[in-house]
């Protein structure tokens, strides 16, 4: 990566395009943030962006979040993950890695906080 890399904080990568503008306009009040829907754009977005955090949304399929997770691994050292996964007979509630199942936003910004806190970029 060079010097001219941008230093995003948040990549949010999912399929559902309301979902995601969401997530994003929650946080960006705290963190920049970028979107990526889908592997192509991830992956441009890693060619010029180091981020110390990527949210794995519920859209995101087992085989996706392994492509995501080695990009983003060899592009950002010192990323951490968030997957974000619905709880089966919840109707959409969502559980963070870690977390209580719920679907409140408060606990979703409390976890990135959390990750962020202990992410440490290597140079």
């Amino acid at each position: 990566m060079n010097e001219a890399s941008v230093n995003s904080c948040i990549l949010i990568v999912g399929h559902d395009d309301l979902l995601l503008r969401t997530r994003k306009w929650m946080l960006v009040k705290l963190y920049p943030a970028e979107l990526g829907s889908d592997i192509a754009a991830v992956s441009t977005l890693a060619a010029s962006h180091r981020f110390r955090l990527v949210i794995l949304c519920h859209t995101v399929t087992p085989g996706e979040c392994r492509e995501v997770s080695d990009l983003l691994s060899r592009r950002s050292p010192g990323v951490k993950f968030l997957n974000l996964i619905e709880v089966a007979g919840e109707g959409g509630t969502l559980e963070c890695r870690s977390c209580t199942p719920t679907d409140r936003p408060e606990i979703l910004l409390a976890k990135v906080r959390e990750l962020l806190d202990s992410a440490v970029i290597a140079t």
